[in-house]
């Protein structure tokens, strides 16, 4: 039996798009397809290259029990403010056992446990909307995560407003402390332990580790498209 290729989903996508192109112009409908909602479609279809991903901030926020690891991916892949829910996406958070970053300072030198199950690719861009527009906020490096203290994030960061998020990383990409960096496996909403934060339209560390609110208080969530 011959089996038949799937195409990856982005591209998928913009042969989609192309498509109604050719329809609406052959067909010359008296109602084409509305022109913003086309416009952004295409714009989507145009960014959605094979190496390029979508980044976002949850439109929900958590305190720090959110429930581990998975159910933090389970909220990036429902959230309203998802750009491309075809895709999944995993949250930027980590405990140091389930994912990791980095194990040394900015995986140098690496070792045996950095990136697992990590959400960032090697030599990647990344994503977010704002408006109809795709505007890049960041390119990682050979290590998959960014020198923020020599690359600043491009374009003010990973979203217009000042937005906290629930990370676990400290300003080098290495996982804080249980009960000082991810709210004893982000399973502990009490007022002692504290959680790592980062900030959202920050271009400096503070876009990662520089935040450290009590459990009990909410942040939102990282979500990368995988």
């Amino acid at each position: 039996m011959r089996t038949i290729k799937k195409l990856h989903p982005s591209r998928m996508l913009i042969l989609s798009a192309l498509f109604l192109m050719i329809l609406s112009d052959a067909i010359q409908c008296s109602r084409p397809f509305p022109d913003d909602d086309f416009a952004i479609y295409m714009t989507l279809a145009t960014a959605l290259r094979e190496q390029d991903r979508f980044i976002f901030i949850s439109s929900v926020t958590s305190n720090g029990n959110i429930g581990g690891i998975a159910a933090a991916d389970a909220i990036c892949n429902r959230d309203v403010n998802n750009p491309a829910p075809q895709f999944y996406f995993k949250a930027l958070l980590v405990d140091g056992v389930n994912r990791t970053a980095c194990v040394n300072s900015n995986c140098s030198p690496f070792n045996s446990g950095d990136r697992r199950d990590w959400v960032l690719r090697s030599e990647r861009t990344y994503y977010r909307t704002s408006g109809n527009a795709i505007v890049p906020v960041l390119t990682t490096n050979a290590n998959a995560i960014i020198d923020l203290s020599a690359n600043p994030l491009l374009n003010g960061g990973f979203s217009a407003t000042n937005l906290e998020y629930w990370t676990g990383l400290n300003t080098d990409w290495t996982t804080g402390a249980a009960s000082t960096g991810h709210c004893n496996f982000w399973q502990d909403s009490g007022v002692i332990p504290t959680g790592s934060t980062g900030f959202g339209d920050q271009s400096g560390t503070g876009a990662i580790g520089a935040g450290n609110p009590s459990c009990s208080l909410t942040a939102h969530i990282l979500c990368i498209q995988q």
